[in-house]
């Protein structure tokens, strides 16, 4: 095995040291020959026009425009009628050698302390990193900041702002290779979005329109927008606030930085509209959210139970309907609840919540006034996601790929027993209430498909599939469609609301199937089966496995 495969920064680099800064004016027909003849050049024009010519092709110079000459690239600039203003580095690029073979010699420490200067290399034996030509800036405001700051810096006092200054100008270098990089010329548009893409997250912090990222993509401004909403799902800009975000998020995490100096390292023009953003994004305010992570706080989180306990988090109170009754699958004997149907406040004022999590379907009026609430958009059959939101709002990420992957390794192995027991047998759910019996839907519909049909493999029943479809949870069986249902396994959950306390073989409407004669029916709690929680989803897997493997 090759050892550069193993040891980190064994691949050897280039070094670059910066030579001299210059921000020039030149009149009109100013020329200067052969700018690029014994040095490596970068010219950044912030004004005026001109021309720059390289290697025998010739730009057109305008604000905005960089480019880089090499020793021998026969660069030559010109000013035209307007003055043309810009900077002009030159920089040399020092001798390559492993990161492992400078430690181990000591010999730029040692060339260091005598004053010398580490060995130059010839512009030919150079990668075609450093190749001569104009570079497109995406933002060209952020080009401008460096050169300033290099400017500024261009007689360093001591040592430190020697290093500084060396540090700026390897960050700038990087800068401009990476607008380079983002070229995408040769490139499909699909490819150019996708690119695109890599830059906006390499360079966040900078100030990045649609029409300079269209550009540089080579695609028209309608075109760039509508591919990268199809690739994203959403729109540059958009895309860009939330990478800012989630910057914001690890620093908030990590840092007790104020929220001025946070909002300004991700890019944000000021702590208004940062905080604005982050609470349109994540739904709480940046200080909640840091609260959250550092703090066992107080969670109240009615129906969404079951998402808290897989992270470890015990509510305060917990979910409960005087038809239904309370989640007992999830074993919270010493968790008062909450009765949902009443809505009072006073039980739970005196519990003292500290952030209340409520999903789409509940509504509680006036309980946003007790503590910072965040209504989820439960996408129910999606539980990764709903998982993923309570854990990021709470401060429990890093606990959501072990969860998910326990979950799904147990899921494996309970289909491979399932395969083996019940090869080309039937499966539905059902139900059942005093006024209906429900047949609920395929695999990827509903609080039971997803699990039974998906996760598990199982084989659905002719008539899931046909009266479902792919787009229904479920649906109203009739008699005439009921009397159809001869699945070789049926699971039924009785609805017991307002005293409904019949079973399979009392309940007239199902006694006389196929299963029930052939003791196939099994009854299975309702509570644990009508929940999307991921608790839920192991314990139907259980279900299954208790009769069928």
């Amino acid at each position: 095995m090759n050892d550069n495969q193993d040891r980190p920064f064994a691949r050897r680099a280039s070094f670059y040291e910066l030579t001299g800064i210059s921000r020039e004016t030149a009149s009109s027909g100013w020329k200067q020959e052969a700018a690029g003849a014994d040095s490596y050049y970068v010219m950044a024009v912030t004004g005026g026009s001109g021309g720059m010519a390289l290697n025998g092709e010739s730009y057109a110079a305008g604000r905005g425009k960089c480019y880089l000459a090499a020793p021998g690239s026969g660069a030559c600039i010109h000013s035209a009628a307007a003055d043309l203003s810009f900077y002009l580095l030159k920089f040399e690029v020092l001798a390559r050698q492993t990161l492992g073979e400078k430690a181990a010699s000591g010999l730029a420490d040692a060339a260091d302390r005598r004053g010398e200067v580490p060995s130059r290399m010839p512009g030919a034996e150079q990668e075609n990193l450093l190749e001569p030509g104009e570079i497109v800036c995406l933002s060209f405001a952020s080009c401008v900041a460096m050169l300033e700051a290099l400017y500024e810096r261009r007689r360093p006092a001591g040592e430190f702002e020697s290093f500084d200054t060396y540090v700026r100008f390897q960050e700038f270098l990087r800068f401009l290779l990476q607008q380079r990089a983002a070229d995408s010329g040769g490139l499909d548009p699909m490819q150019a979005v996708e690119r695109s893409i890599a830059v906006i997250r390499d360079n966040y912090r900078s100030t990045l329109t649609v029409e300079r990222l269209a550009s540089a993509a080579g695609l028209d401004r309608w075109k760039y927008s509508r591919l990268f909403k199809e690739r994203t799902g959403t729109t540059p800009l958009d895309f860009l606030n939330r990478t800012r975000i989630e910057r914001t998020k690890r620093l908030l995490v990590l840092t007790d930085d104020p929220l001025s100096g946070i909002a300004g390292d991700a890019g944000f023009n000021n702590e208004y509209y940062f905080n604005r953003r982050f609470k349109q994004t994540v739904g709480i305010t940046p200080g909640q959210y840091r609260r959250n992570h550092r703090e066992q706080v107080r969670v109240f989180a009615p129906c969404l139970e079951d998402f808290l306990l897989a992270l470890e988090i015990t509510p305060v109170m917990q979910w409960f309907s005087e038809g239904w009754g309370k989640q007992d699958y999830l074993g919270m004997d010493d968790v008062p609840v909450f009765d949902v149907s009443d809505g009072s406040l006073e039980r739970l004022t005196k519990e003292k919540p500290e952030f209340i999590l409520l999903d789409s379907g509940t509504h509680l009026p006036g309980y946003s006034r007790l503590a910072p609430t965040y209504r989820m958009d439960h996408p129910g059959e999606d539980w990764r996601s709903t998982l993923g939101i309570t854990a990021d709002l709470l401060g429990k990420k890093s606990r959501v790929r072990d969860i998910i992957g326990e979950y799904e390794s147990r899921a494996d192995k309970a289909r491979q027993a399932l395969e083996r027991s019940v090869r080309d047998q039937t499966v539905a759910f059902l139900r059942i209430s005093a006024e209906a019996v429900i047949l609920y839907g395929g695999p990827e519909q509903g609080y039971t498909g997803p699990v039974l049909y998906g996760d598990l493999g199982l084989a659905p029943h002719r008539l899931v599939s046909q009266l479902t479809g792919r787009s229904r949870r479920s649906v109203v069986l009739t008699p005439e469609w009921l009397a159809k249902l001869d699945a070789d396994h049926l699971f039924v959950t009785f609805d017991r609301r307002w005293g409904y306390t019949a079973g399979a073989r009392e309940d007239e409407r199902i006694a006389l199937l196929p299963g029930v004669r052939n003791n196939s029916v099994y009854e299975v709690d309702f509570l644990t089966w009508m929940n999307y929680g991921i608790l839920s989803h192991g314990k139907k897997i259980d279900d299954v496995l208790r009769v069928l493997a």
